[in-house]
Protein backbone atom coordinates (compact mmCIF):
# COMPACT_ATOMS: atom_id res chain seq x y z
CA UNK A 1 0.00 0.00 0.00
CA UNK A 2 1.01 3.36 -0.88
CA UNK A 3 1.79 6.39 1.67
CA UNK A 4 -1.26 8.81 1.42
CA UNK A 5 1.10 11.74 0.89
CA UNK A 6 2.21 9.84 -2.45
CA UNK A 7 -1.02 10.81 -4.31
CA UNK A 8 -0.48 14.40 -3.57
CA UNK A 9 -4.52 15.58 -4.33
CA UNK A 10 -5.63 18.17 -6.22
CA UNK A 11 -8.48 20.25 -5.07
CA UNK A 12 -9.70 22.51 -7.56
CA UNK A 13 -11.97 25.51 -5.52
CA UNK A 14 -13.15 28.83 -6.86
CA UNK A 15 -16.87 31.13 -6.61
CA UNK A 16 -19.23 28.47 -8.69
CA UNK A 17 -19.12 29.88 -12.53
CA UNK A 18 -15.84 29.95 -12.73
CA UNK A 19 -14.42 27.94 -14.57
CA UNK A 20 -13.98 24.95 -12.17
CA UNK A 21 -15.94 22.63 -13.95
CA UNK A 22 -13.36 23.28 -16.94
CA UNK A 23 -10.17 22.95 -15.11
CA UNK A 24 -11.09 19.86 -13.83
CA UNK A 25 -11.82 18.49 -16.87
CA UNK A 26 -8.72 19.46 -18.14
CA UNK A 27 -7.15 17.75 -15.87
CA UNK A 28 -8.74 14.46 -16.29
CA UNK A 29 -7.41 14.56 -19.85
CA UNK A 30 -4.12 14.51 -18.00
CA UNK A 31 -2.47 10.72 -18.25
CA UNK A 32 -1.38 11.30 -14.42
CA UNK A 33 -4.66 12.62 -12.99
CA UNK A 34 -7.65 11.44 -12.14
CA UNK A 35 -11.05 13.95 -11.97
CA UNK A 36 -14.12 13.06 -9.72
CA UNK A 37 -16.55 14.59 -11.72
CA UNK A 38 -19.26 15.05 -8.69
CA UNK A 39 -19.27 17.53 -6.34
CA UNK A 40 -18.62 15.82 -2.87
CA UNK A 41 -19.40 18.55 -0.56
CA UNK A 42 -18.86 16.63 2.29
CA UNK A 43 -15.42 16.32 3.42
CA UNK A 44 -15.66 19.77 5.68
CA UNK A 45 -18.44 18.01 7.16
CA UNK A 46 -16.83 15.06 8.20
CA UNK A 47 -13.61 17.65 9.20
CA UNK A 48 -15.80 19.04 11.88
CA UNK A 49 -17.87 15.74 12.91
CA UNK A 50 -14.75 13.25 13.12
CA UNK A 51 -14.60 13.48 16.76
CA UNK A 52 -17.86 11.41 17.06
CA UNK A 53 -16.20 8.15 15.42
CA UNK A 54 -14.02 8.04 18.91
CA UNK A 55 -11.07 6.78 18.85
CA UNK A 56 -9.71 5.46 15.03
CA UNK A 57 -7.18 3.19 16.45
CA UNK A 58 -10.18 1.20 17.32
CA UNK A 59 -11.16 -1.45 15.01
CA UNK A 60 -15.13 -0.81 14.65
CA UNK A 61 -14.54 2.78 15.35
CA UNK A 62 -12.64 2.96 11.67
CA UNK A 63 -14.90 0.53 9.88
CA UNK A 64 -18.09 2.94 11.06
CA UNK A 65 -16.50 5.45 9.33
CA UNK A 66 -15.54 4.14 6.13
CA UNK A 67 -18.86 2.79 5.87
CA UNK A 68 -20.78 5.97 6.29
CA UNK A 69 -18.05 7.99 4.11
CA UNK A 70 -18.13 5.24 1.43
CA UNK A 71 -22.14 5.07 1.95
CA UNK A 72 -22.18 8.90 1.09
CA UNK A 73 -24.89 9.41 -2.06
CA UNK A 74 -22.63 10.90 -4.31
CA UNK A 75 -20.23 7.63 -4.50
CA UNK A 76 -22.83 5.21 -4.58
CA UNK A 77 -23.78 7.59 -8.00
CA UNK A 78 -20.71 6.86 -9.89
CA UNK A 79 -20.65 4.08 -8.47
CA UNK A 80 -23.83 2.29 -10.10
CA UNK A 81 -26.12 2.68 -7.32
CA UNK A 82 -23.65 1.07 -4.98
CA UNK A 83 -22.14 1.57 -2.27
CA UNK A 84 -18.07 0.90 -3.41
CA UNK A 85 -16.59 -1.69 -1.38
CA UNK A 86 -14.53 -1.75 1.94
CA UNK A 87 -10.76 -1.74 0.46
CA UNK A 88 -8.86 -5.19 1.70
CA UNK A 89 -6.00 -3.02 2.96
CA UNK A 90 -8.58 -0.92 5.39
CA UNK A 91 -7.40 -1.84 8.84
CA UNK A 92 -3.38 -1.16 7.83
CA UNK A 93 -3.77 1.90 6.66
CA UNK A 94 -3.15 4.88 8.71
CA UNK A 95 -6.01 5.87 10.84
CA UNK A 96 -7.27 9.36 10.14
CA UNK A 97 -10.26 10.98 8.38
CA UNK A 98 -7.67 11.59 5.60
CA UNK A 99 -6.62 8.00 4.91
CA UNK A 100 -10.45 7.30 4.67
CA UNK A 101 -11.27 10.22 2.21
CA UNK A 102 -7.52 9.29 -0.14
CA UNK A 103 -8.72 5.86 -0.06
CA UNK A 104 -12.00 6.46 -1.41
CA UNK A 105 -11.01 8.59 -4.15
CA UNK A 106 -8.09 6.00 -5.43
CA UNK A 107 -11.10 3.45 -5.41
CA UNK A 108 -12.32 5.30 -8.42
CA UNK A 109 -8.99 6.57 -9.49
CA UNK A 110 -7.84 2.96 -9.96
CA UNK A 111 -10.72 2.34 -11.80
CA UNK A 112 -8.07 4.43 -14.71
CA UNK A 113 -5.45 2.98 -13.82
CA UNK A 114 -4.51 6.56 -12.10
CA UNK A 115 -3.24 7.21 -8.53
CA UNK A 116 -3.35 10.96 -8.22
CA UNK A 117 -7.00 12.61 -7.96
CA UNK A 118 -8.77 15.42 -8.58
CA UNK A 119 -11.18 16.82 -6.52
CA UNK A 120 -13.77 19.77 -7.25
CA UNK A 121 -16.24 21.15 -5.04
CA UNK A 122 -16.28 25.40 -5.77
CA UNK A 123 -17.81 25.57 -2.14
CA UNK A 124 -14.19 24.20 -0.87
CA UNK A 125 -13.05 27.37 -1.59
CA UNK A 126 -14.23 28.30 2.04
CA UNK A 127 -12.31 25.55 3.39
CA UNK A 128 -8.79 25.45 2.39
CA UNK A 129 -7.39 25.35 5.54
CA UNK A 130 -9.22 22.26 6.58
CA UNK A 131 -8.17 20.40 3.84
CA UNK A 132 -4.63 21.66 4.25
CA UNK A 133 -4.70 20.55 6.94
CA UNK A 134 -6.01 16.72 5.97
CA UNK A 135 -3.28 16.76 3.05
CA UNK A 136 -0.04 19.02 3.71
CA UNK A 137 0.72 17.56 0.41
CA UNK A 138 -2.32 18.31 -1.87
CA UNK A 139 -2.22 21.21 -4.28
CA UNK A 140 -4.82 23.67 -4.73
CA UNK A 141 -6.18 25.27 -8.25
CA UNK A 142 -8.03 28.60 -7.21
CA UNK A 143 -9.97 29.34 -10.51
CA UNK A 144 -10.70 32.69 -10.54
CA UNK A 145 -13.58 35.02 -12.98
CA UNK A 146 -14.68 38.17 -13.60
CA UNK A 147 -17.58 38.59 -10.75
CA UNK A 148 -19.89 40.07 -12.93
CA UNK A 149 -19.45 37.24 -15.70
CA UNK A 150 -19.74 34.88 -12.62
CA UNK A 151 -22.95 36.82 -11.57
CA UNK A 152 -24.49 36.23 -14.92
CA UNK A 153 -23.83 32.60 -15.73
CA UNK A 154 -25.47 31.36 -12.14
CA UNK A 155 -28.49 33.24 -13.19
CA UNK A 156 -28.81 32.00 -16.30
CA UNK A 157 -28.00 28.01 -15.33
CA UNK A 158 -29.86 28.13 -11.69
CA UNK A 159 -31.82 31.84 -11.79
CA UNK A 160 -29.44 32.73 -8.65
CA UNK A 161 -29.75 36.08 -7.68
CA UNK A 162 -26.99 38.61 -9.47
CA UNK A 163 -26.39 40.50 -6.25
CA UNK A 164 -26.28 37.58 -3.77
CA UNK A 165 -23.74 36.07 -6.57
CA UNK A 166 -21.56 39.04 -6.63
CA UNK A 167 -21.57 39.84 -2.86
CA UNK A 168 -20.44 36.02 -2.53
CA UNK A 169 -17.72 36.37 -4.96
CA UNK A 170 -16.29 39.51 -3.39
CA UNK A 171 -16.32 37.53 -0.10
CA UNK A 172 -14.47 33.80 -1.24
CA UNK A 173 -11.99 35.39 -3.38
CA UNK A 174 -9.83 37.59 -0.62
CA UNK A 175 -11.09 34.55 1.74
CA UNK A 176 -9.04 31.69 -0.50
CA UNK A 177 -5.90 33.86 -0.73
CA UNK A 178 -6.53 34.44 3.27
CA UNK A 179 -6.45 30.66 4.01
CA UNK A 180 -3.41 30.07 1.36
CA UNK A 181 -1.69 32.22 2.55
CA UNK A 182 -1.96 31.87 6.77
CA UNK A 183 -1.79 27.98 5.97
CA UNK A 184 0.89 27.77 4.11
CA UNK A 185 -0.95 25.36 1.03
CA UNK A 186 0.49 24.76 -2.10
CA UNK A 187 -1.97 27.27 -3.70
CA UNK A 188 -1.74 29.06 -7.57
CA UNK A 189 -4.78 30.94 -8.94
CA UNK A 190 -5.67 30.21 -12.24
CA UNK A 191 -7.63 33.58 -14.08
CA UNK A 192 -10.41 32.00 -16.24
CA UNK A 193 -10.05 34.39 -19.07
CA UNK A 194 -6.43 34.47 -19.36
CA UNK A 195 -7.15 30.16 -19.56
CA UNK A 196 -9.65 30.79 -22.51
CA UNK A 197 -7.47 33.20 -24.35
CA UNK A 198 -3.87 31.22 -23.77
CA UNK A 199 -4.49 27.90 -23.04
CA UNK A 200 -1.73 26.22 -23.63
CA UNK A 201 0.72 28.75 -22.00
CA UNK A 202 -1.86 28.27 -18.50
CA UNK A 203 -1.99 24.66 -18.67
CA UNK A 204 1.56 24.46 -18.92
CA UNK A 205 2.04 26.61 -15.59
CA UNK A 206 -0.70 24.05 -14.09
CA UNK A 207 1.06 21.10 -15.10
CA UNK A 208 4.38 22.69 -14.01
CA UNK A 209 2.63 23.95 -10.87
CA UNK A 210 1.18 20.32 -9.83
CA UNK A 211 5.14 18.55 -10.94
CA UNK A 212 3.65 17.01 -13.98
CA UNK A 213 5.05 16.18 -17.41
CA UNK A 214 3.61 18.25 -20.00
CA UNK A 215 0.81 16.47 -21.99
CA UNK A 216 -0.78 18.12 -25.23
CA UNK A 217 -4.34 16.30 -23.95
CA UNK A 218 -5.29 19.10 -21.47
CA UNK A 219 -5.65 20.92 -24.23
CA UNK A 220 -9.28 19.70 -23.92
CA UNK A 221 -11.73 18.52 -21.73
CA UNK A 222 -12.70 15.00 -21.25
CA UNK A 223 -15.96 15.00 -21.85
CA UNK A 224 -18.33 17.19 -23.65
CA UNK A 225 -20.30 19.75 -21.37
CA UNK A 226 -23.62 20.27 -22.34
CA UNK A 227 -24.27 23.12 -19.78
CA UNK A 228 -22.02 25.38 -21.23
CA UNK A 229 -24.45 25.52 -24.32
CA UNK A 230 -21.53 24.07 -26.41
CA UNK A 231 -20.85 20.50 -27.14
CA UNK A 232 -16.39 21.29 -28.06
CA UNK A 233 -13.98 19.81 -26.38
CA UNK A 234 -11.32 23.02 -27.14
CA UNK A 235 -11.18 25.39 -24.76
CA UNK A 236 -12.34 28.09 -26.76
CA UNK A 237 -12.18 31.88 -25.87
CA UNK A 238 -15.60 33.56 -25.55
CA UNK A 239 -16.31 37.49 -25.34
CA UNK A 240 -17.92 38.55 -21.98
CA UNK A 241 -21.77 39.02 -22.38
CA UNK A 242 -22.75 39.94 -19.09
CA UNK A 243 -23.24 43.61 -19.77
CA UNK A 244 -25.73 42.65 -22.30
CA UNK A 245 -27.12 40.10 -20.23
CA UNK A 246 -27.94 41.48 -16.83
CA UNK A 247 -28.56 45.20 -18.26
CA UNK A 248 -26.92 48.68 -17.00
CA UNK A 249 -28.57 49.17 -13.75
CA UNK A 250 -28.35 45.67 -12.88
CA UNK A 251 -24.50 45.70 -13.81
CA UNK A 252 -24.32 49.29 -11.65
CA UNK A 253 -25.59 47.52 -8.58
CA UNK A 254 -22.89 44.61 -8.93
CA UNK A 255 -19.88 47.07 -9.39
CA UNK A 256 -21.48 49.16 -6.46
CA UNK A 257 -21.09 45.71 -3.80
CA UNK A 258 -17.85 44.78 -5.53
CA UNK A 259 -16.03 47.23 -7.92
CA UNK A 260 -13.27 47.56 -5.71
CA UNK A 261 -12.41 43.90 -5.86
CA UNK A 262 -12.76 44.06 -9.85
CA UNK A 263 -10.24 47.20 -9.86
CA UNK A 264 -7.84 44.97 -7.49
CA UNK A 265 -7.83 41.95 -9.72
CA UNK A 266 -7.57 44.15 -12.97
CA UNK A 267 -11.13 44.12 -14.30
CA UNK A 268 -12.21 47.30 -15.51
CA UNK A 269 -15.11 48.76 -13.61
CA UNK A 270 -17.04 52.37 -13.57
CA UNK A 271 -17.30 52.16 -9.57
CA UNK A 272 -13.59 50.85 -8.62
CA UNK A 273 -14.08 52.07 -5.14
CA UNK A 274 -17.32 50.01 -4.95
CA UNK A 275 -17.58 47.68 -2.18
CA UNK A 276 -21.40 47.88 -0.76
CA UNK A 277 -22.52 45.00 1.74
CA UNK A 278 -26.05 45.19 1.55
CA UNK A 279 -28.25 44.74 4.82
CA UNK A 280 -28.88 41.18 6.29
CA UNK A 281 -32.33 41.05 5.74
CA UNK A 282 -31.76 41.88 2.17
CA UNK A 283 -28.57 39.05 1.71
CA UNK A 284 -31.14 36.58 3.45
CA UNK A 285 -34.34 37.18 1.19
CA UNK A 286 -32.04 36.32 -1.34
CA UNK A 287 -30.87 33.22 -0.41
CA UNK A 288 -34.60 31.76 0.67
CA UNK A 289 -35.61 33.13 -2.55
CA UNK A 290 -32.56 31.19 -4.57
CA UNK A 291 -33.60 28.37 -1.86
CA UNK A 292 -36.94 27.83 -2.75
CA UNK A 293 -36.09 27.95 -6.33
CA UNK A 294 -33.77 25.20 -6.17
CA UNK A 295 -35.70 23.04 -4.55
CA UNK A 296 -38.46 22.80 -6.85
CA UNK A 297 -36.51 22.53 -9.92
CA UNK A 298 -34.84 19.37 -8.03
CA UNK A 299 -38.03 18.12 -6.78
CA UNK A 300 -39.42 18.36 -10.88
CA UNK A 301 -36.00 17.05 -12.15
CA UNK A 302 -36.63 14.09 -9.73
CA UNK A 303 -40.20 13.13 -10.44
CA UNK A 304 -39.82 13.58 -14.17
CA UNK A 305 -36.46 11.47 -14.80
CA UNK A 306 -36.50 9.21 -11.71
CA UNK A 307 -38.51 5.80 -11.01
CA UNK A 308 -39.10 4.39 -7.38
CA UNK A 309 -36.61 5.44 -5.63
CA UNK A 310 -37.15 9.28 -6.37
CA UNK A 311 -38.18 10.34 -2.81
CA UNK A 312 -34.71 8.49 -2.06
CA UNK A 313 -32.97 10.65 -4.19
CA UNK A 314 -34.38 13.82 -3.74
CA UNK A 315 -34.08 13.38 0.33
CA UNK A 316 -29.92 12.48 -0.28
CA UNK A 317 -29.88 16.12 -2.48
CA UNK A 318 -31.73 17.83 0.29
CA UNK A 319 -29.20 16.35 3.09
CA UNK A 320 -26.57 17.10 1.07
CA UNK A 321 -27.84 20.86 0.61
CA UNK A 322 -28.13 20.80 4.32
CA UNK A 323 -24.28 20.20 5.24
CA UNK A 324 -23.29 22.45 2.98
CA UNK A 325 -25.06 24.95 4.31
CA UNK A 326 -23.86 24.00 7.70
CA UNK A 327 -20.12 24.50 6.52
CA UNK A 328 -20.63 27.26 4.60
CA UNK A 329 -18.36 30.02 6.48
CA UNK A 330 -19.76 32.80 3.95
Amino acid sequence: MSEIGHSRPVFVVGMNGSGTTMMLDLLDSHPGLYGFRRETLIIPHYAANQAKYGDLTDDDNYRRLWRDFLGSPVFKFVNQGQTPPLPEDWQDRPRTLAAVVDGTYRIFAAQQDKVRWCEKTPMHVQHIDTLHGLFPEASFIHMVRDGRSCAASLHRRWKYHPCRSMLRWKTLVPMARRQADASGATYLEVRYERLTADPEAVMREVCEFLGEGWDAGVLKTSRVRTFTGTEQKDIVKREATWANYLGPRRVATLERIGGRLLAELGYETADPGGDWTPPAWRSRLWTFRDDVYLAFRALVTEFRFRGDGRWDSFGNRVRAAIRQRLSSRS
